[in-house]
């Protein structure tokens, strides 16, 4: 009995070794990609990381966020620790994405085990074997590596790290709810709480885990000495929240064929595209590709519309999910895996208004298949038995070998955004991306003013090329033709300005208006000001944002209201000073708390003598509760100071 009890001793600590020595070999496969550049979304939802001072400062940045409805506060808390180095310790933000990243596959190891313990019909030798290959495969799936490295996807690792906790004490509930049902179900659904509340405020996906339980229960468990009606009421507080996730996505909640403005198509127009997006997931998420072939770059991913392909892929889904239902005692674990894929996608990949295509939203669902491909190779049957384990091994090195090239690329930045911008030449954030990368290497001022001088014209120079080759495949992107215009400015003759412009005009009708014009807007009234664009005046500027005001898209605060604010200041420096005040008052109508807004009618009324206009100004504001209550005591207190002034 002794030398069992042994045996049994070394044996868990071998698989233990074995589990921590696959973590650190995940850690060292993405560690080339910590030394990855910062992203679009970086930016701008962590502009301010490096002002936090104090806690004050802390709390307004971790309750400010805007990259969901419910502000991901604690995504934003976690970064809160890098605030006093950011943006230069981006490597150790990185690396703290990639460590929670291996905290999800240990979790997934575990509940796999967990998983198996309780389906009873696989063997128990394998259970550790499957257990562990399903979650690696997972791990090292080449399509996932954008979810550690860039920076502010850590809301999608550190949300799934909740969400699986949560799952984790659902399934090792099961034991108590066999002895005590009651309080048994009750723990399991207290804890899986806990952990879908703390996932869903950081990212608001997190809202799948009850349904991920949901389909553990259905799928996996077969419990004896449970009273009746615990289980029914277990799977029935279980249904809730995917009742709540199917309304919400619904067309009983919103019209599904209006417009969208912000986006430009409306949700049935999404939900069809993401029919054939979906199976693209699949076949680059498990047959490997080229190390090009995977980035952040999707920007460019086009609608699709109605025909014979896309309604064989809307109904080759439809086909797969009848058979999984109608199978899922036969074929429990491919019915298992179909249904864990699509219950991943139902918030980002269906009918809300999101963009249509980003590689990360398939952290959590490719589990489900790993899971089913691990449990048919070790249960093959007949001569494969023997070679299907390896097999698998060797489609995981595979995996992995594609990932380490994956995650080398992502760690050099000026090539990976070389390389990304070759390979999606329609992308106007590679282009921009590989441009911003070229504009911000070393310190010009270093080099001489001469030497600073020539080598930033060149880097221009190389920028309009970049520019231009993008253009070719993206025929509306305005943000690439508004940031050729700037450079052009900058280095280029009067002629080559104009022509920009010209050409940047004749698209701003159609073209696609986004954060990144808007930028443009301000900038390029900042080198009219400087007269540094040539015989480009502010009335050339001026034609372009009147063809922009025809676009939907101007009814969005985050768009129409910046943009009729730069066209106020373009009008006031032509001398239109009516103008101003209808652009100013266009501005307020999209937009009646943005502060800005209000300091530009303000100022500008006690400029014009007109004490009356600024104080009508305030007092709409604060007759509005709704917009009173996010003026900032501090600006309005000095506003009205100024009126007083100028009244004295």
């Amino acid at each position: 009995m002794h030398l069992v009890g042994n045996s049994l001793q070394v044996g868990k600590f071998a698989k233990l070794s074995l589990v921590l020595f696959c973590a650190v070999l995940l850690v060292l496969i993405y560690i080339p990609g910590i030394s990855g550049a910062l992203y679009y979304d970086d930016y701008s939802n962590l502009e301010g990381l490096a002002s936090i001072q104090s806690w004050g400062e802390a709390w307004s940045f971790v309750s400010g966020g805007h990259a969901g409805p419910l502000g991901r506060p604690i995504a934003l808390l976690s970064f809160v620790p890098f605030a006093s180095g950011w943006p230069e310790n981006s490597q150790g933000i990185l690396f703290f994405n990639v460590v929670v990243h291996c905290f999800n596959f240990l979790l997934f190891f575990l509940i796999g085990r967990e998983c198996l313990a309780l389906i009873g019909n696989v063997e128990r030798r394998l259970h550790f074997r499957i257990a562990l290959m399903s979650a690696l495969m997972w791990a090292v799936l080449p399509i996932l590596a954008s979810a550690s490295l860039i920076a502010i996807q850590r809301m999608t690792g550190l949300a799934t790290l909740f969400g699986l906790l949560g799952v984790l004490g659902f399934i090792k509930g099961y034991a108590w709810a066999e002895r005590r049902p009651f309080l048994g179900t009750l723990a399991q659904l207290s804890v899986l709480g806990l952990g879908t509340l703390l996932s869903i405020y950081t990212k608001e996906s997190g809202a799948l885990f009850p349904v991920f339980a949901l389909l553990i229960d259905f799928f996996v468990v077969r419990l004896k000495g449970e009273r009746d009606g615990w289980p029914w009421l277990r799977r029935l507080v279980l249904c809730a929240p995917l009742l709540f996730v199917l309304f919400y996505i619904s067309p009983i909640r919103f019209d599904w064929f209006a417009v969208n403005s912000y986006r430009g198509f409306s949700p049935a127009d999404r939900v069809v595209t993401e029919w054939v997006v979906l199976w693209e997931y699949l076949y680059r998420g498990f047959f490997p590709q080229s190390p090009t072939a995977y980035g952040p770059f999707h920007d460019y991913y086009g609608l699709k519309t109605l025909d014979l392909g896309v309604i064989a892929a809307g109904m080759s889904w439809l086909a797969v999910l009848l058979f999984a239902f109608a199978y899922r005692s036969r074929y429990k674990f491919f019915s298992f895996a179909v249904l864990w894929f699509v219950a991943g996608h139902l918030i980002e990949s269906t009918s809300l208004m999101l963009e249509l295509y980003f590689e990360h939203r398939n952290y959590v669902a490719m589990y489900g298949i790993c899971l089913f491909l691990t449990v048919a190779a070790f249960t093959a049957k007949g001569k494969i038995a023997r070679v299907a384990p390896w097999l698998l091994g060797a489609y995981i090195v595979l995996l992995a070998a594609v990932l380490l090239a994956i995650t080398s690329l992502w760690g050099q930045p000026q090539e990976a955004a070389d390389t990304w911008n070759k390979r999606h030449p329609g992308s106007a954030r590679a282009a921009l991306h590989a441009v911003f990368l070229e504009q911000s290497k070393d310190d010009l001022a270093a080099l001489g003013e001469q030497n600073s001088e020539y080598i930033s014209r060149e880097r221009m120079a190389f920028a309009l090329k970049v520019l231009d080759r993008t253009k070719q495949a993206c025929p509306d992107c305005l943000d690439i033709r508004l940031q050729g215009v700037m450079y052009s400015c900058v280095i280029s003759d009067g002629h080559d300005t104009a022509s920009r412009m010209r050409e940047a005009i004749s698209v701003a009708e159609t073209g696609r208006i986004n954060v990144t014009v808007v930028d443009q807007l301000f900038n390029l009234h900042t080198l009219l000001s400087a007269n540094q664009c040539g015989s480009l005046g502010f009335s050339d500027l001026l034609s372009l944002i009147e063809l922009l005001e025809q676009s939907s898209k101007m009814n969005v605060a985050v768009y129409g209201a910046k943009i009729y604010f730069v066209k106020a200041m373009i009008e006031q420096e032509l001398g239109q000073i009516d103008m101003v005040w209808r652009s100013l008052s266009q501005a307020e109508n999209i937009a009646p708390d943005a502060v800005p807004v209000l300091q530009y009618q303000v100022y500008f009324a006690l400029e014009q003598g007109d004490i009356s206009r600024a104080e009508q100004a305030i007092a709409r504001r604060e007759n509005d509760a709704q917009v009173a209550s996010t003026l900032p005591d501090e600006l309005l207190s000095a506003m009205k100071q100024a009126i007083a002034e100028a009244r004295e």
